[in-house]
């Protein structure tokens, strides 16, 4: 179960507008530059940049893991063969590894870190806000009214927008390792 905290600024920026997605979904908004959207169907996940599969499967012969359960598909057209085993993921993401850990802290906090397809990730969520980096991206995500709603800044490279996080059920009552996993390859790029 998602439990989200961490920041950095005190002054909220206006709310970001964007695309307002159907009922179980998680949301990625920037500015008008990129729109992550994703669908909960059954075990589907569907939508704008994903199609991932949420069910038991072989891990890769390189991985340490063997069958269990984990995310099979694409992000952003990577492919995405990933196993869970308690609080770690396992697999690839494109080229690269995909290995991350989730550290459960006080208050709820959900500590995320690893590499995604060769990326360094470093965040946290908690009940308050979303924040950290995954690649060469940073987020300093405030909550608004609505729970696992954020929204604030998103730096990448030179160039910072504005930025909103939505998750919504079921993705907030799957473990913390599979909510983790498909926040990170939603902020990936």
């Amino acid at each position: 179960m998602l439990m989200v905290a961490s920041g950095c600024s005190s002054s909220s920026p206006p709310p970001a507008k964007g695309p307002e997605p159907a009922a179980a979904h998680l949301v990625l908004w920037t500015g008008g530059t990129h729109a992550f959207t994703a669908s909960v169907e059954d075990d589907n996940i569907i939508g704008s940049r994903i199609s991932l599969h949420r069910a038991s499967i072989a891990s890769p012969a390189s991985m340490e893991f063997s069958e269990g359960p984990g995310f099979q598909g694409s992000a952003y057209d990577i492919p995405v063969n990933v196993s869970f085993d308690g609080a770690s993921a396992r697999g690839i993401f494109g080229g690269g590894p995909l290995n991350l850990d989730v550290i459960e802290g006080p208050a709820g906090v959900m500590r995320i870190q690893g590499i995604v397809g060769n990326a360094q990730t470093s965040f946290e969520v908690g009940a308050n806000h979303l924040s950290g980096y995954v690649g060469r991206c940073t987020y300093d995500l405030k909550r608004t009214t609505a729970p696992f709603r954020y929204e604030g800044i998103r730096s990448c490279g030179r160039g910072s927008h504005r930025a909103r996080v939505e998750i919504t059920k079921p993705i907030v009552e799957w473990t913390p390792i599979e909510t983790a996993t498909l926040l990170s390859l939603a902020l990936a790029r």
